[in-house]
């Protein structure tokens, strides 16, 4: 869908005064480490509470510098853990099921 005249003039507009402020703001470009990638993704609002509760424990029980982004991190590699050894598409759907099963019949 074609941008109309007046989101393609606020689309240069932001631009240039981001590259203006950049230029004149840092020395040298800030990039991301190398091997990170910023992403955003949905979850549901149970999930979300679970990662919250899980950051404020480990928060105040000594690790005051936990957020968010690790608790995910954690999970994603426990998840790895799990998927290791399994190579194609229909062992990874055997396994999403199996779980889903197993969640449905403990509710």
């Amino acid at each position: 869908m074609p941008k109309t005249k007046k989101a393609q003039k606020l689309a240069e507009a932001a631009r240039s005064r981001s590259q203006s402020r950049a230029r004149g703001r840092f020395k040298e470009s800030v990039t991301a480490p190398k091997g990170y990638k910023a992403s955003g993704f949905s979850l549901y609002t149970r999930h979300l509470n679970f990662v919250d509760q899980i950051t404020h424990a480990l928060k105040t029980h000594g690790m005051p510098k936990a957020n968010k982004s690790l608790v995910v991190q954690q999970a994603l590699e426990r998840l790895e853990e799990d998927l290791r050894g399994m190579g194609t598409a229909e062992e990874y759907v055997r396994y999403f099921l199996e779980k889903q099963a197993k969640r449905t019949a403990e509710a």
